[in-house]
């Protein structure tokens, strides 16, 4: 058993990342093109998308992303379309397919227990990203 650190976190990580990735392909989507339609769907509408992309996933690119996905119909006026709509849907199902026997086989103190955790370095970490700029 990997000791709970930077080692297992990573290598987690990876592991969930690349079942992504098999299932974007079958969708015509990379990474972050699925991360910019995530937070399309839950952003609240202040300021651009583009901006908020950028804020909170640090790609030095989300102008870009966001135009692609505005010319292949997905989002108008920062937006999710019912297109992009059913495509989150869809992904979501086949991530929930794959993965949720994973997430459900959890006892509910243990989940709670590691969203602490995790919720916690996550908040840290975005502190140190921002101490950086």
């Amino acid at each position: 058993m990997i000791p709970f650190g930077p080692r297992l976190i990573g290598q987690t990580e990876k592991a969930l990342s690349r079942v992504l990735q098999r299932i974007l392909e079958h969708h015509d989507l990379a990474e972050p093109e699925w991360v910019t339609l995530r937070l399309a769907q839950d952003r609240r509408p202040a300021g651009s998308l583009a901006d908020f992309v950028a804020g909170e996933s640090h790609y030095p690119y989300a102008m870009g992303i966001v135009a692609g996905l505005h010319a292949r119909g997905l989002l108008r006026e920062d937006a999710l379309t019912e297109e992009g709509r059913l495509l989150v849907a869809r992904v979501t199902a086949a991530v929930d397919h794959q993965v949720g026997h994973l997430w459900a086989a959890i006892p509910d103190d243990q989940a709670t227990n590691a969203a602490l955790a995790l919720n916690h370095l996550l908040s840290g970490c975005r502190q140190l990203v921002a101490d950086d700029v």
